[in-house]
């Protein structure tokens, strides 16, 4: 969940994931010291590359981050 946090704080769109690219995201997380594998951020970054446009009707289209307690 760190890296949709990190996501989430900065805007949470896809365009800010494409925007950042892998060296940008990188920087996010470092720059709040959450580990992480380097495969992991170049699955974000195409995912975002390989994402629909955002409907122009939506009014909103960001990441969700949603916290559940551990059971």
């Amino acid at each position: 969940m760190p890296l949709l946090e990190a996501i989430a704080a900065r805007g949470g769109t896809v365009d800010v994931v494409k925007q950042a690219g892998q060296k940008g995201v990188t920087k996010w997380l470092e720059d709040v010291k959450i580990r992480f594998h380097k495969a992991t951020i170049e699955r974000v970054v195409v995912w975002a590359a390989n994402a629909a446009n955002a409907d122009p009707k939506a009014t909103s289209q960001k990441i969700a981050v949603v916290a559940s307690p551990i059971e």
